[in-house]
């Protein structure tokens, strides 16, 4: 009895074993069957087999790991939210939650990495939520230095406005570009990322007087 709990314990058995025990002949035919899962399911009814009925205690299955249980507790809040909350447009979206001011297109006011970085998370939301990821367009402004290099965010956008090179103050520094630019494509709003004219109060100013967002 006692060799049979140890290897029990242990979760390995001796095939070697001199021992002829039901219980432990029993234990290693399951053992030759199946994984060290298999070890784990030992129930109560191989106890009895064995003569056990009295000193045998119940065997305690491993849980589900943390980390486990919080991923499928995500997944699962996934599937809800698709159940439940279903919108094909940014205006269904706006209407859904009571909104007054629908975003189609966002002039996005700044280039590089940031760019990038802006369209891809807002693309990812879109396709998660409408279940298209076009759902909302871009504008991008362009240097002569940006389209010489070829940049990234150029590909990205769905359509650029050519602007002065030089220093910033020329391009994604100048608000007052930035606001025409805005007004004439038109966008309902503007992402000026960091730097440039997204340190100047001036643009939330003069964006909000064309109520833009």
């Amino acid at each position: 009895k006692r060799q049979l709990m140890t290897n029990f314990i242990l979760g390995s058995f001796d095939d070697n074993s001199s021992d002829e025990d039901a219980g432990a002949a029993l234990f290693r035919q399951s053992s030759r069957k199946g994984s060290r899962a298999s070890l784990g399911t030992l129930s109560l009814e191989t106890a009895h087999a064995a003569g056990e009925t009295e000193t045998c205690a119940p065997v305690i299955r491993p849980s589900m790991s943390g980390l486990h249980l919080a991923r499928r507790g995500r997944e699962q809040k996934k599937v809800d939210l698709h159940r439940d909350f279903t919108v094909a447009s940014p205006a269904e979206f706006v209407t859904r939650f009571g909104g007054h001011l629908v975003i189609e297109k966002v002039l996005i006011a700044n280039n590089g990495i940031a760019a990038v970085k802006c369209m891809r998370s807002i693309r990812r939301w879109a396709y998660e939520m409408f279940r298209n990821e076009r759902a909302i367009r871009f504008v991008v402004m362009v240097t002569p230095e940006d389209l010489k290099a070829n940049a990234e965010y150029i590909k990205m956008a769905d359509q650029y406005v050519p602007v002065p090179g030089g220093p910033n103050n020329n391009n994604y520094a100048n608000v007052e570009l930035i606001v025409d630019i805005a007004k004439r494509i038109p966008v309902q709003a503007v992402w000026a990322g960091w730097g440039h004219a997204s340190e100047n109060p001036k643009l939330p100013e003069l964006l909000r007087k064309h109520e833009i967002a």
